[in-house]
């Protein structure tokens, strides 16, 4: 039998607790979903419009009018230089599966969305890792990462910003340049998961890494700002027409086209985006002054150091085994159907954190974790 892909512990996790019954996601990396007849109102769409679109095959690349309002997002890129894909998980393999060959180069952001170290590992990349450090309050360390590029002779960085599961990694347009800077320097090629760079937190969206440099790859998706998950709706962005082509036959091996009412439904949610990021920000935001209050109030069973973007937050638990904190919620997912992601999904060194989810809501995350701490 072939060698296997490793589990992925993330997914796994939530395919074992998150469609129970009654559960309580308190780990979510996105905003509540809105129905169809709502996203269609919000978009001043009349409810038979959809009737009318076409179930045939799609395009590969992506319906030119999406491709052309998800061109729109940034500031200097046209709609063929976008690819839409099934969720921002194939575009990351896609893109991958294009970039990277035995023996390609790649320092890798830590911790970070699960995919990718396995799928480059299973290319053949020679993969490092830069690991974001609570000592640098997980931001950038750019003289740090410039030792790394160097010393690995990089090809590749791979970049999440606002990063999941922290909320920081590069926080800033000024890193965000600093970094992209450096790269050009070394003759690196960056690729920037952005599916949280539109939600700043404490301060304004990040910019995309197209409208930083010529060298970049961007991917994006409608799941992460707008809650929009169920239409597995994602894309890459790129100006390198060569590795636009090599994707486009990828896909070809993959899912071909994108489901057409997806794609409609898509364009319409773009039409209502700022409506829908501003009423996943209020929550956000609400549940970030509540979880502040409540780690200070813990006497040292959490600490946190506050998210920057994103909807996520990193909680480090105090426990003397480094075990128990996945025990910890999965018992608190069987007994009160309170649902945490253990850090221990991003990599053992996170096994003493768990991510929560800010669109939650306040009062679903006071209650689990304070649930939490009377487990511990």
């Amino acid at each position: 039998m072939a060698e296997q892909l490793p589990v992925f512990e993330l997914e796994e996790w939530f395919r074992r607790f998150a469609f129970v019954p009654g559960m309580t996601n308190l780990s979510p990396s996105n905003p509540s979903s809105p129905s169809v007849a709502e996203l269609l109102a919000l978009s001043g769409r009349r409810a038979d419009e959809i009737g009318s679109v076409s179930l045939d095959y799609g395009e590969t690349k992506g319906a030119p009018a999406l491709r052309e309002a998800i061109a729109g997002l940034y500031e200097t890129v046209s709609p063929d230089e976008v690819m839409v894909t099934s969720g921002a998980v194939e575009a990351i393999t896609v893109c991958l599966v294009a970039l990277v060959g035995r023996g390609t180069r790649v320092v890798l952001e830590t911790p970070i969305y699960g995919s990718y170290e396995p799928l480059l590992r299973r290319l053949g990349a020679e993969v490092a890792t830069y690991e974001l450090s609570r000592a640098d309050s997980y931001e950038y360390d750019t003289g740090r990462l410039a030792d790394l590029l160097e010393e690995t002779r990089a090809e590749l960085l791979v970049v999440n910003p606002f990063n999941n599961p922290t909320g920081r990694g590069i926080d800033s347009a000024a890193a965000f340049r600093e970094v992209v800077a450096l790269a050009a320097d070394l003759g690196t090629k960056v690729l920037s998961d952005e599916v949280f760079r539109q939600i700043g937190l404490v301060g304004p969206p990040l910019p995309s890494v197209m409208d930083l440099g010529e060298g970049g790859v961007a991917v994006g998706d409608m799941t992460k700002p707008w809650g929009l998950g169920g239409l597995r709706i994602g894309w890459l962005a790129t100006r390198d027409r060569e590795l636009l082509e090599h994707a486009l036959n990828v896909r070809d091996y993959t899912t071909n086209s994108n489901s057409s009412v997806s794609e409609y439904l898509a364009g319409v949610a773009l039409e209502a985006r700022e409506v829908l990021l501003e009423r996943a920000l209020a929550v956000a935001r609400g549940s970030f002054a509540e979880v502040d209050a409540l780690v200070s109030a813990s006497g040292g069973a959490l600490s946190w150091i506050g998210p920057a973007g994103g909807y996520c937050g990193w909680v480090e638990v105090s426990t003397e085994r480094e075990s128990s904190v996945p025990e910890l919620c999965a018992a608190l997912a069987l007994d009160t159907h309170q649902l945490f992601l253990p850090g221990a999904v991003f990599g053992q060194q996170w096994s003493r954190h768990v991510r929560i989810g800010l669109t939650a809501g306040a009062a679903p995350l006071r209650a689990g974790l304070e649930a939490l701490v009377q487990l511990l």
